[in-house]
């Protein structure tokens, strides 16, 4: 692409000496019309004194009186005056005495006549009165003069002139149409090698800035950080994503360096970052920020070398917050260990303190409590290690109506309070509440899960929601599995005492032998502490060797009977 700059300057120049040679083209050739505009009416005035020669040089000689003649000689006089001065003048404005200049033999002839003409009149006002009649010759001479080869020449030369005239007006109109023509050929070259390339220019200038603007836009609100530093590695931009992740004024980070955000156990993983940057490589790496109030940010950095013109001037740097996707990650992991260690316990006690210890842990949660419906309130039904328990017997949450939120646990609804006014929960300086109910296959909510957060009460996070729900899902798949298999192994437990009692009644059989070992399978399977034969005779009651005395009895008929207790 051309010089823009050269070219428009030099368009620009030529048609400066355009205008500057036309100027001085026009004012010559005006000055040579003037002149010969001038010459023109030096020869009508000479035309007009030749006449008048003629006329008072014929007075002079005819007039008889003294004082006509006195009068015809002045008029004479001021008549070839008048030719000889318009002479002069005609002479000089046609350079006629010049020898460098060309003279037209028309000119030439011109002035032999006039010349001749003016010696005749000369002649005839130098005679004598008294000789003016021998020179009626002389003035017939110059009435024939004025009348044919003079006039013939002035006419000749003012025709001439008058061609010239008409010829140089119209060189005039053909210098003014090429200067016209150079000009618009000009502008047709600036416009098409400048103007144009130079729109071309301003628009794409103009995308430019547009595209900057939108830019900048996108960085002052995008959700990541940006970072622009300076060759020393200080900050020269941040956008306000990056400051927020920091807790700090954008405007107070710039002059600052990446180590001063970042924690001390990261600065070698920075440095290595810095170190390839300035060797032109495109770096990405995790690491911590440090905010004002000390807390750790999780990032991903990915930076790259900053070249402006060829040269490197630092880097820029789009910064990630890791801090969600961390906790997500961690979320997975803590519902991925509950779900193993729940599936090593097999009773729902083991179920329920397992996982209570394990989510209290993980959440870093005060207190967390498994609660179960007892008709119209929930009671503890167990708890995480921190709970106290001498509280747990004060701890239970009413349902009515008029409880507020925990009511709307009955429908299956989560209930997260930042702050709880239930006075079971107050008295024991729960700040934050989160009520979660155990999906039943029943469709009745029997069991809620009981989050509290001590001390200045806050929103719950939503990674905390998603985990406790998710978590309450798989303690309440828990539990029922649990108690299925407590009930399978029961089942079990029964199945096999009844098949020995079966088998003992079917064998040949000692009464008392057989009642001692029917208890003795009876009293495991059933849970009792104690089991015994009461015998009944003579409306005495005693217990059968394997028992203890009692105080008497009606019987009523009953002679034996078995007795069991807990």
């Amino acid at each position: 692409m051309p010089n823009l700059r050269r070219v428009a300057w030099g368009a620009l120049a030529t048609i400066a000496l355009i205008g500057v040679w036309s100027n001085a083209v026009l004012e010559r050739d005006t000055s040579e019309l003037l002149t010969e505009v001038s010459v023109m009416n030096i020869m009508g005035r000479q035309r007009v004194y030749a006449e008048e020669v003629a006329r008072h040089a014929w007075q002079l000689v005819t007039a008889l009186p003294v004082e006509d003649r006195k009068q015809a000689r002045t008029r004479l006089k001021g008549s070839v005056a008048g030719m000889r001065e318009g002479h002069g003048a005609w002479v000089k404005a046609t350079a006629l005495n010049d020898p460098q200049m060309t003279v037209s033999p028309l000119y030439s002839r011109l002035d032999v006549e006039v010349q001749g003409y003016l010696a005749a009149a000369n002649s005839i006002l130098l005679t004598p009165d008294q000789q003016l009649r021998r020179r009626n010759s002389d003035v017939r001479w110059l009435e024939e003069q004025a009348t044919g080869s003079l006039i013939r020449v002035l006419d000749e030369a003012i025709t001439a002139l008058e061609d010239h005239g008409e010829a140089h007006i119209r060189s005039m109109n053909a210098t003014a149409r090429l200067r016209l023509a150079c000009v618009i050929v000009l502008l047709f070259i600036l416009g098409q090698w400048v103007f144009r390339p130079l729109d071309r220019r301003i628009r794409r200038v103009q995308g430019e800035l547009v595209a900057e603007r939108d830019f900048a836009q996108q960085v002052m609100t995008t959700a990541q950080g940006i970072t622009v530093t300076d060759l020393h590695d200080r900050f020269e931009y941040v956008n306000p994503a990056f400051a927020r992740m920091l807790g700090m004024a954008p405007d107070a980070l710039l002059g600052c360096t990446p180590f001063d955000v970042t924690v001390s156990e990261e600065h070698s993983r920075v440095r290595e970052a810095l170190q390839r940057r300035a060797t032109g490589e495109t770096t990405a790496y995790e690491t911590r920020l440090r905010r004002m109030d000390g807390e750790a940010v999780p990032v991903l950095i990915t930076g790259a070398p900053r070249v402006v013109g060829g040269l490197l001037m630092g880097s820029i740097a789009s910064v990630t917050d890791l801090t969600e996707q961390k906790r997500n990650e961690q979320t997975v992991r803590i519902l991925a260990t509950l779900s193993h260690s729940l599936e090593q316990e097999q009773t729902p006690k083991g179920v329920a303190r397992q996982a209570l210890n394990l989510l209290a842990q993980s959440m870093e949660l005060s207190w967390l409590a498994l609660y179960r419906r007892d008709r119209d309130q929930f009671v503890p039904q167990a708890t995480s290690g921190g709970f106290p328990a001498d509280r747990e017997s004060h701890s239970a949450l009413a349902l009515g109506p008029d409880e507020g939120p925990i009511w709307d646990t009955l429908g299956g609804c989560t209930v997260y309070l930042s702050e709880t006014c239930q006075p079971p929960l107050t008295s024991h300086g729960a700040g934050s509440v989160a009520l979660v109910p155990l999906p039943s296959g029943e469709g009745t909510v029997t069991q809620v899960l009981c989050a509290i957060r001590l001390g200045e009460a806050r929103l719950w996070e939503p990674w905390e929601r998603v985990l406790l729900e998710t978590a309450a899902q798989s303690v309440s798949t828990a539990l029922q599995r649990a108690e299925l298999h407590m009930k399978a192994q029961d089942a079990a437990a029964f199945a096999q005492t009844l098949l020995a009692i079966s088998a003992l009644v079917e064998s040949d059989f000692d009464p008392a032998a057989t009642a001692a070992e029917v208890l003795n399978l009876l009293g495991p399977a059933l849970g009792m502490s104690r089991a015994s034969v009461l015998v009944v005779r003579d409306e005495q009651v005693r217990w059968s060797p394997h028992g203890h005395q009692m105080s008497p009895l009606q019987a009523s008929g009953m002679s034996r009977t078995a007795c069991a207790g807990r």
